[in-house]
């Protein structure tokens, strides 16, 4: 059977790595800061589930160090159960991150538990935000220039190549089309500034010729009344001209 091809699972799963790698430090670092409490303990005190408390122990036993008995999924514990002793001032108050690292523990488990067809574009790219904005509250800014340039990459890689320039940014030139020759010319399509200026000058061709046919309209109807004018001060001249006649025979 043909492996599935699962690009935006990889890009993800590269960057929970980093994740991983970066959040463990940090993470124990942090938790030795609790009042009265040494990190080990203060970790077991976040474990909710027997299962849990398990899975820690056995952890610490195969690799004996803390860092390595915690994984992407206890991170919101932790983080949660310890709030107000030690992340509150480590996170500088920002409460979203317990929210975000529960969105990036739900992506840890749809990554290594993968459906059989890759994940969408727009789920990695958003995961991939999730996790770089995460490492740049706990002040890891290589891990989050790493994440970074991963979902960059993976980005670019779903734009058509047509549109990629040779350094890898997009190109944003309008295509070429052939001609009836079938020599390549620059595309006709026009600009954006210039569909604006088109619009602008039929807007404007528009209103006067609007304008122009009111003109007209109105010419005509001065025609008509100067017509009608001169047609009634004729016929009053006949009328005098013709009273003055009669009485000129009757004299």
């Amino acid at each position: 059977m043909v492996a599935i091809n699962r690009p935006n699972r990889d890009a993800l799963a590269k960057a929970i790595d980093i994740f991983r790698d970066e959040m463990r430090p940090f993470l124990i670092e942090s938790l030795n800061r609790t009042p009265g409490l040494e990190a080990e303990e203060a970790m077991r005190q976040s474990l909710q589930l027997e299962h849990q408390t398990i899975d820690f122990d056995r952890n610490l036993k195969q690799n004996s160090d803390l860092e390595s008995a915690i994984d992407v999924n206890q991170f919101p514990l932790l983080v949660e159960r310890h709030w107000q002793d030690v992340f509150s001032s480590r996170f500088k108050g920002d409460q979203t991150i317990v929210g975000e690292l529960r969105i990036i523990r739900e992506a840890r488990n749809k990554v290594y538990h993968p459906s059989t067809s890759d994940l969408e574009l727009k789920y990695a790219l958003k995961r991939l935000s999730h996790i770089a904005y995460v490492l740049g509250k706990a002040d890891s800014h290589e891990g989050k220039k790493s994440v970074e340039r991963i979902r960059s990459a993976l980005n670019r890689q779903s734009v058509p190549r047509s549109y990629v320039g040779s350094e890898g940014s997009l190109n944003l030139e309008r295509p070429r089309y052939k001609d009836s020759s079938g020599v390549n010319e620059i595309s006709k399509r026009p600009s954006t500034r210039h569909r604006a200026r088109a619009q602008a000058k039929s807007k404007i061709e528009a209103r006067m010729k609007k304008e122009s046919e009111v003109g007209k309209s109105e010419n005509a109807k001065k025609i008509v009344i100067f017509a009608a004018l001169s047609a009634a001060l004729g016929f009053v001249s006949y009328l005098g001209r013709k009273a003055r006649s009669g009485d000129s025979d009757q004299h």
